[in-house]
C-alpha cells in the first residue's frame, strides 16, 4: 500500500514540473490553504470540542498544570473558535470560486474527499481480513 501512494504521489507531483506547473502549483497552493486544511481544522475542533468531551480533557490539563483553566476556555473552543474558523473558510470558498478556476477547485475538492475514503476503506477492509485469519 505504501508503495502505490508513493508511485500516485510521483506522478500527481511530476505535474507541476511542466511548463504550466508553477500556476497550477499556485492553485493547489490556495485551495489547500483556504479550503482543505480550514476543513480538516473546523473538523477536529468539532469532533473534539463536541463529541470528544472537553470536561475530560479540562479534568486533565486542571490537574497536570499549574495553570487552570476555566469554563470559558470551553465556551471560546466549542463557540467562538469555531464560529469563526467558519467564518474564514466560507470566505475562501467564496474569494476561490469567484476566480476562473473553480473547475480545478471542484477537481481538487473531490480529490480531497474520495481519496482519504478509499483510503481509510481499504485499511479497513484489511483489518477485516488480518482479524479473521
Amino acid at each position: 500500500m505504501t508503495t502505490y501512494s508513493c508511485i500516485i504521489g510521483l506522478i500527481i507531483t511530476l505535474i507541476f514540473t511542466i511548463d504550466s506547473g508553477n500556476y497550477l502549483l499556485s492553485i493547489v497552493d490556495s485551495f489547500l490553504t483556504s479550503i482543505g486544511i480550514l476543513l480538516s481544522i473546523i473538523l477536529e475542533v468539532f469532533i473534539f470540542s463536541w463529541f470528544v468531551g472537553l470536561d475530560k480533557l479540562l479534568n486533565v490539563l486542571n490537574k497536570n498544570s499549574t495553570i487552570k483553566i476555566g469554563i470559558w476556555w470551553k465556551i471560546v473552543l466549542k463557540y467562538i473558535t469555531l464560529i469563526i474558523l467558519v467564518f474564514v473558510w466560507i470566505d475562501g470558498i467564496i474569494s476561490n470560486t469567484i476566480q476562473e478556476n473553480m473547475f480545478i477547485n471542484l477537481i481538487l475538492t473531490m480529490i480531497l474527499i474520495i481519496i482519504p475514503l478509499i483510503l481509510t476503506k481499504s485499511s479497513l477492509r484489511n483489518d477485516m481480513t488480518n482479524i479473521m485469519c
